[in-house]
């Protein structure tokens, strides 16, 4: 099964439906701090979501549109990150979520850099986007610290939770990498 190691402490993996159980609890654990910017976590409500999810996105990974993974800390699951969209247009749009509990620890920063790379030589894609809501401050700070460039704001983008947020979208480009 794909592993991706990213450093001594963290690796991204693709992850089957033996995992279900630990992914179901973890959000479980963080649905109200997930639910702030995302509209998935209300429909996790047992095991077996968490099952057909893992399933899904196994299937998607084999049909080479998406590529979705789970991020270990020292082997445990903290979170989730992803590439998606993964086509002939050859631009990989990167998505993740963690745990509270390991906020503020650089964890995505370092696992987003591992998957860009991975996406630009593995995958040779051109061009790598990350979107997240307007007022969601870290996500822009993490698209920053990897480089993207900010291409511009889609008003109205993504209604969750009752609130409709606009989304900025930052891209980072295979030569801009490669130069960095």
């Amino acid at each position: 099964m794909f592993t991706l190691p990213i450093d001594d402490d963290i690796k991204l993996a693709l992850l089957g439906p033996e995992h279900a159980a630990r992914l179901f609890e973890l959000v479980l654990a963080n649905r109200d701090h997930l639910s702030h910017f995302l509209a998935w976590p209300g429909l996790v409500q047992q095991q077996e979501d968490s099952r057909q999810y893992l399933c899904q996105m196994l299937g998607e990974y084999g049909e080479g549109h998406s590529l979705t993974c789970g991020v270990l800390l020292d082997n445990e699951l903290v979170g989730m990150m992803d590439l998606r969209g993964l086509d002939a247009r050859r631009v990989g749009v990167l998505g993740y979520w963690l745990a509270e509990a390991y906020q503020g620890r650089g964890i995505v920063t370092r696992a987003a850099r591992g998957l860009i790379r991975y996406g630009f030589v593995q995958l040779e894609l051109e061009k790598i986007e990350l979107r997240c809501a307007v007022s969601n401050h870290r996500s822009q700070a993490v698209a920053e610290r990897l480089g993207c460039e900010l291409e511009g704001t889609l008003r109205r983008a993504e209604l969750v939770n009752g609130h409709c947020f606009d989304h900025r979208v930052y891209g980072l480009m295979r030569n801009q990498w490669q130069s960095g």
